[in-house]
């Protein structure tokens, strides 16, 4: 955090002075006046009080000019697991399991691209957030499989083109699989259902992972807890 006194000349200084008002607020144990928080900063009151004011609308403070608190909102916000972080604890329960890696792949565009990815040990042998094509491997043919529940069959075909039957097999049985999408890799991929809200797909990759019972058991249970905002 740079101070009053500090501020780069590349970033938003309103935004930047006011993230620092929150942060003071934030950090003292019996709160600040407006008083203490002019002196501190060197602005003149009436910008402190706007800079106060703005982070009052928020519901990030709240209190008089005698004395200025965090607001409860503000606790519950630090509180709140991310998204992706909800999403981890899923995928981590699967990879632990099935002691393989797994990931969480969404509909962007024209790839699939993976938003979350936890392997039961060591860090995942693919990176996050890697574009993979529609039409190559499981995912690709996963996630339109699942992109078959809310967007028109016409649409989802034109984004298979040639793995357009690949595609209808997925969605009938309910999982996808190859073993040629990267080398020395297999992968099982199951199909979020309609109410995760976006098409997707739950993978797990390994050097020896087969469209079990067991392994698609489990990759449908945490397919079928996944929402995606």
């Amino acid at each position: 955090m740079f101070g009053p006194h500090e501020e780069r000349k590349d970033i938003a200084q309103t935004l930047s002075r006011g993230l620092t008002i929150l942060e003071m607020i934030a950090t003292s144990p019996t709160g600040l006046s407006t008083i203490e928080i002019t002196r501190r900063m060197g602005l003149p009151r009436t910008n402190v009080y706007r800079l106060i004011n703005t982070l009052c609308a928020h519901g990030l403070v709240e209190g008089s000019s005698k004395c200025w608190k965090r607001a409860q909102r503000l606790d519950e916000l630090l509180a709140s697991p991310s998204p992706a972080h909800a999403h981890e604890h899923i995928l981590k329960q699967a990879a632990t399991h099935l002691g393989a890696t797994v990931y969480l792949g969404v509909l962007a565009s024209r790839s699939s691209v993976r938003v979350c990815a936890v392997a039961p040990d060591k860090g995942s042998p693919i990176p996050l957030n890697a574009h993979v094509s529609l039409q190559v491997g499981a995912t690709g043919c996963a996630v339109l499989a699942s992109a078959l529940h809310t967007l028109p069959h016409s649409t989802v075909k034109a984004l298979a083109g040639s793995a357009w039957d690949n595609v209808t097999a997925a969605f009938e049985r309910g999982w996808a699989t190859c073993t040629d999408q990267w080398p020395t890799w297999r992968s099982v991929a199951v199909p979020l259902p309609a109410t995760a809200g976006t098409p997707g797909a739950v993978v797990a990759i390994s050097h020896t992972i087969t469209p079990s019972d067991d392994v698609v058991t489990t990759l449908t249970q945490a397919a079928n807890t996944l929402t995606i905002d």
